[in-house]
């Protein structure tokens, strides 16, 4: 298991008891959006977390990376009425 899948394995853990969404990540690709590393409802407010593996990862996030992300983030408030915040951890 490479560090970043043990991450998102701990992530998950943490987690759990939330209230989850499964996100078809082929379908995020195919309206140009990015894929979620999980996301979760709470308070009335959709979460998507991006799990970065180490501080150089979190640096490296590219401007591309953030724009199909937030591409994700405007899709699943608009099918779900729900305001969406991305978190980076």
């Amino acid at each position: 298991m490479s560090k970043g899948q043990e991450k998102e394995r701990q992530i998950s853990a943490k987690f759990a008891a939330k209230t989850a969404v499964l996100v078809s990540s082929t379908l995020l690709r195919r309206i140009g959006a990015g894929q979620v590393d999980f996301c979760y409802v709470e308070n009335g407010v959709l979460t998507i977390l991006e799990v970065k593996s180490s501080y150089t990862g979190m640096c490296s996030y590219q401007r591309a990376q953030r724009s199909r992300l937030t591409r994700s983030a405007v899709f699943l408030s608009e099918v779900s009425s729900l305001p969406a915040k991305i978190i980076l951890i």
